[in-house]
């Protein structure tokens, strides 16, 4: 896996302007980071959507990387929450938490429809 669902830059975006900026310049650390994400997102769907990444239609594409970013964000966040005004930190892991959920339910529904179910 290697930023196949997603960019740095669209972890860097979630993470907001407080992110930790020398942990999110260091191409090793944001490349675990999607690494992790991509991992997490395979098991919570049960389909392994890198793999299959050049078969998604193009419009699907943008719910995968929102997923993705959402959990890599959050992971960025957590990773040094002295860089956020005291709350912050929390809203925002709260917003990419409800919103990675959804993601999460919209690729588990699309997953179930592409395997011809429901």
């Amino acid at each position: 896996m290697a930023f196949t669902l997603g960019t740095s830059e669209a972890i860097i975006i979630k993470a907001g302007v407080n992110r930790p900026s020398g942990l999110s310049s260091s191409g090793a650390i944001m490349l675990r980071l999607a690494n992790m994400a991509e991992g997490v997102i395979m098991a919570k769907t049960n389909y392994d959507w890198v793999t299959n990444y050049s078969s998604i239609e193009t419009n699907f594409k943008p719910c995968l990387e929102d997923a993705f970013s959402n959990y890599a964000g959050m992971q960025l966040i957590s990773s040094q929450l002295s860089n956020y005004p005291v709350g912050e930190a929390l809203t925002i892991v709260n917003i990419l938490l409800n919103n990675f959920e959804k993601n999460i339910l919209d690729l588990k529904d699309r997953n179930i429809q592409a395997l011809g179910g429901a």
